[in-house]
């Protein structure tokens, strides 16, 4: 007998007893009355023991049906229990995510952001896979991917958080060895992340009034770690183009200054891998959406609150 099965026919005499009478027991279990007897004969049958005395006035339940009935008291109870633990787990937040960003947005974006929402949520836990290639959610067992680049993924759900140009920097120093005109950046050195950026092919940039110019780089260090490209623009080893969300705080500290080009408009979005999302992903995805809908990816933990609702920053 399969222990869901039995666990209807036993629910069957628990109802009766509790109720006392077919009529209320059919009424609590939503059932006629003819299945309320007829399950309770059927258990008595597979278990080859009566559980029950009949008599025309009144039902009462045998030694053997006072045992069943106990444990079955017990293990209604531990359903019950389990069912409030899985509501306050819901409810608390709490369980391990599996995430995987790029280099250089887990250190500068995700990890800030991680600490404040930790401080709201500290039963949450997380398992931190950096990368800049693209893994697969499924395969590497991932719960959310943050991403920058371009939202083309038709397999996941993508949710884009915000766009960004893709503008060119320099160290001031560097800088001051450009002659000012869209060629003379061909004999400046370049960093190239070659994930991301490639640069051993023309590069069309487009100067402030948005005309275009095709240039060819012609010194090039390439790198495929983004936290690395980051470091080597930052200590001047050449010009690159980075996302101007991400390099921001660099700018405005005086380390790397913008030259008047942009290239291309890059996507900053979240990847989930199913549209079941548990409570604590959710509340995840909600709070970075609402960071950025915001502009306070960078604000401190005592500054934080807790998300009261849902923003969305889709574009």
């Amino acid at each position: 007998m399969e222990d869901a099965e039995l666990f209807v026919l036993i629910a069957a005499l628990d109802a009766l007893v509790r109720k006392g009478s077919i009529r209320r027991a059919a009424a609590s279990l939503k059932v006629s009355k003819a299945t309320v007897s007829r399950h309770i004969q059927e258990l008595e049958d597979r278990l080859g023991m009566r559980l029950l005395e009949r008599t025309t006035r009144r039902h009462s339940l045998t030694p053997e049906g006072q045992l069943l009935l106990e444990r079955f008291e017990g293990l209604r109870t531990s359903w019950q229990a389990l069912l409030e633990d899985l509501n306050q787990q819901h409810v608390d937040i709490r369980g391990t995510i599996r995430i995987t960003a790029p280099h250089a947005v887990l250190e500068q974006w995700l990890t800030p952001l991680l600490v404040r929402f930790t401080a709201l949520y500290p039963k949450v836990k997380f398992t931190l896979i950096p990368t800049d290639s693209v893994l697969d959610m499924l395969e590497h067992h991932l719960d959310l991917a943050l991403r920058i680049g371009w939202s083309d993924d038709t397999v996941y759900r993508p949710k884009t958080l915000t766009t960004t140009d893709e503008i060119l920097v320099a160290t001031p120093t560097l800088a001051k060895r450009w002659d000012g005109t869209p060629q003379g950046l061909q004999t400046l050195p370049w960093v190239s992340h070659g994930i991301v950026t490639p640069t051993n092919h023309p590069l069309t940039i487009h100067d402030p009034h948005q005309n275009p110019h095709t240039i060819q780089p012609q010194h090039i260090t390439e790198v495929l770690a983004s936290s690395t490209y980051l470091s080597l623009l930052k200590h001047g080893m050449g010009v690159g183009f980075v996302p101007k969300l991400l390099i921001q705080p660099a700018i405005d500290a005086g380390h790397l200054t913008p030259l008047p080009f942009s290239w291309r408009k890059a996507v900053v979005f979240l990847v989930l891998p199913s549209e079941q999302t548990p409570a604590r992903v959710q509340t995840l995805v909600d709070f970075i959406a609402q960071a950025f809908h915001n502009n306070t990816i960078n604000r401190t933990p005592e500054h934080t609150h807790p998300v009261s609702q849902k923003q969305d920053s889709q574009s």
